[in-house]
């Protein structure tokens, strides 16, 4: 090419002063478009933009343009000539080859530019040049280094982990002169610390060769007065312990921890062992040691003295515990002791048999009454017909849910096969008390009597 010369033909420049003139191309920041509806034709060598945006970006023919973001590498150029442009089209010529590729990534397609810079402030506002300026000037230290060009360790910031390894057994000192740390052995380490004497505290001396010394106040090996091997202990009896085997086994004497001797217990405690199996004893709270103790078991063959058993959850002041070992409310009865009682009321005489009907009999309670029973008795029977049924009211209302019965040929309500439920166990001082007979049998049953039982409240 006419006028054309490769670097290599030019002269060899002189010494770099700085202040050289040297070209720099650059991306236009203006003339420039970025699309993703930008294409590539392999067939005219050209970029297509669905947009028509080529002309108003400032594109011209003769222009040398940049290309980037095509997912195919022939498509991203460094350099190409516009070699024409319209709207829609750029046709790049001057040696790229365009391969076929859809739009779809943003494309970015710029002019360069060309400016003239001096050569110390294009090598001065590199990226790479001005982030070392920086780093020099103490811009970006931060953390355990502090300084500017002379860089120093923060103080306190070095931990263990920030040390040089260290081959263990060993530890940070140092024997002689004054100089960096370094490792010392258990065995330099040893050198290096006091040994005890009399006025200062430090290592054990060596004990030498004496069998049966033992380390004095004054920091020398002696044997004691009264032989050595047992410490000057002679065996025998010396007070709450016996010494034997040559003073090597102290044994406490039997009977001589007292209580004063004992560790200290808490306030409301006991010792024993609530632990399952053999152990040391324990200091045992009130309901631990109730939990050990045997409850009380009714008479009979496996009577037992022990603990008041619970009496259940329903609070009350009637029920009082029993020799069988249960709570129950007593009769009726002074003393302290309720003792059972009987109204008996005859209803008719003995030799007139009842007919049905309500009270045949009206009478008042002398006093308020707890039934726990009810009976009714014949003094001749009846044998055939509707069982004989009689019926108890208080003021008017019944007090059984199930009414008296005596079967045929039956004298009394106690072998009845239908035995009475009460319903309404407390009557009432004063309270209207009538006997009906609900139903009779054959008509030949007499003397009825009927008979309340429980105890005055």
């Amino acid at each position: 090419m006419p006028g054309f010369k490769r670097i290599t033909d030019l002269p060899i420049a002189g010494a770099i002063a700085g202040d050289e003139l040297v070209e720099i191309s650059q991306p236009s920041a203006t003339i420039r478009i970025s699309a993703t509806g930008i294409s590539a034709a392999a067939s005219d060598n050209s970029f297509n933009d669905a947009g028509a945006g080529f002309l108003t970006a400032g594109f011209l023919p003769g222009d040398r343009v940049q290309v980037t973001g095509f997912a195919a590498t022939d498509n991203n150029i460094v350099a190409g000539v516009v070699v024409s442009v319209t709207a829609e089209k750029i046709v790049i010529g001057g040696g790229p080859v365009i391969a076929d590729e859809a739009a779809g990534a943003t494309v970015t397609i710029a002019k360069w530019t060309s400016r003239r810079i001096d050569l110390n402030s294009a090598v001065e506002n590199t990226a790479a040049v001005l982030a070392n300026t920086a780093k020099a000037g103490n811009a970006t230290h931060t953390g355990d280094v502090t300084g500017s060009v002379a860089l120093t360790i923060a103080n306190g910031v070095v931990s263990n982990a920030k040390l040089a390894n260290m081959v263990g057994p060993s530890i940070k000192g140092r024997l002689t002169s004054t100089g960096s740390p370094q490792d010392l052995s258990g065995t330099q380490l040893t050198t290096m610390l006091d040994t005890f004497t009399e006025a200062l505290k430090g290592l054990v001396p060596a004990p030498g060769t004496a069998s049966g010394a033992f380390l004095r106040d004054d920091g020398t090996w002696a044997v004691p007065a009264g032989g050595g091997g047992g410490g000057g202990i002679t065996d025998g009896d010396k007070g709450d312990v016996t010494v034997s085997g040559s003073g090597a086994t102290w044994t406490i004497d039997a009977g001589a921890v007292g209580n004063s001797k004992l560790a200290d217990m808490s306030t409301a405690r006991f010792k024993g062992r609530a632990t399952a199996g053999s152990g040391a004893p324990e200091d045992l709270t009130p309901e631990q040691a109730t939990a050990l103790l045997d409850t009380f078991v009714g008479s009979g063959v496996s009577h037992k003295k022990g603990l008041v058993p619970s009496p259940g959850a329903t609070p009350g002041t009637a029920r009082y515990l029993r020799e069988d070992g249960t709570w129950q409310e007593p009769p009726g009865g002074g003393g302290g002791s309720p003792q059972t009682q009987s109204i008996i009321v005859a209803v008719g005489d003995e030799n007139t048999a009842p007919s049905a009907g309500a009270a045949k009999v009206t009478f008042r309670m002398p006093y308020a009454f707890t039934l726990t029973a009810v009976r009714a008795s014949l003094t001749n029977t009846q044998t055939s017909g509707a069982i004989f049924t009689a019926d108890i009211n208080e003021n008017g209302t019944s007090i059984l849910s199930t009414k008296l019965t005596i079967d045929n040929n039956e004298l009394s309500s106690v072998t009845a096969a239908v035995a009475p439920v009460i319903s309404d166990a407390s009557l009432a001082d004063d309270a209207e008390i009538t006997i009906d007979i609900d139903q009779i049998g054959d008509g030949t049953a007499t003397g009825l009597k009927v008979m309340l039982i429980g105890y005055p409240t």
